[in-house]
C-alpha cells in the first residue's frame, strides 16, 4: 500500500517537473522571439501586456512547483520502535493484525497528502496553459491588424 503512494509521489513529481521545464523554455523562447521578429521596431502593447501576463502565469507555475515538493508529516508506519514495543509477549496472528492495521492507518493519513500534492500539480498545470495561450497571442500579436 505505502509502495503505491510512493510511486505515486514519484509520478507526480516527475509530472511537476515537466511542466516547469516546458514553463521555463517557452517563456524566454517567446521573448526572444519577439525581439528578433520585430527587428528594432517596438513591440506592440498587447504583445507587452502578453508577454507580462505570461511572466505572472509562470511565476505563479514556480510557486505551485516548489510547493507541490513540499511534504509534511508524511506517515510511514509502523515505526521501529513501536514495533520492538509491540513485539513482546504477542502472538504471530496479533502482530500481524497490528502490522496490518499501522499499514492501513500510514495509508490513509497519508492519502490527503497526495491528493494536495496532485492539487498543486493541477494548479501548476492550469497556469501553465494560461501562460502558453498568452505567449501564443504575444507572437501572433505583431501580426493582427490595427
Amino acid at each position: 500500500m505505502l509502495d503505491a503512494q510512493f510511486h505515486d509521489i514519484e509520478v507526480i513529481d516527475a509530472r511537476s517537473s515537466t511542466l516547469f521545464t516546458i514553463g521555463s523554455t517557452i517563456l524566454p523562447v517567446t521573448a526572444g522571439l519577439l525581439t528578433r521578429s520585430n527587428g528594432g521596431q517596438g513591440v506592440s502593447t498587447l504583445a507587452t501586456i502578453a508577454l507580462f501576463l505570461g511572466f505572472i502565469l509562470y511565476l505563479l507555475l514556480a510557486m505551485f512547483f516548489v510547493w507541490s515538493y513540499r511534504i509534511s508529516k508524511w506517515d510511514s508506519r509502523p515505526d521501529l520502535t513501536q514495533w520492538r514495543e509491540v513485539t513482546v509477549n504477542r502472538t504471530t496472528d496479533e502482530l500481524h493484525r497490528w502490522l496490518g492495521d499501522a499499514y492501513a492507518e500510514a495509508y490513509s493519513n497519508n492519502e490527503p497528502i497526495l491528493e494536495r500534492k496532485a492539487g498543486k500539480v493541477g494548479a501548476a498545470v492550469w497556469c501553465l496553459a494560461g501562460e502558453a495561450a498568452c505567449l501564443t497571442v504575444a507572437v501572433i500579436a505583431p501580426f493582427w491588424p490595427t
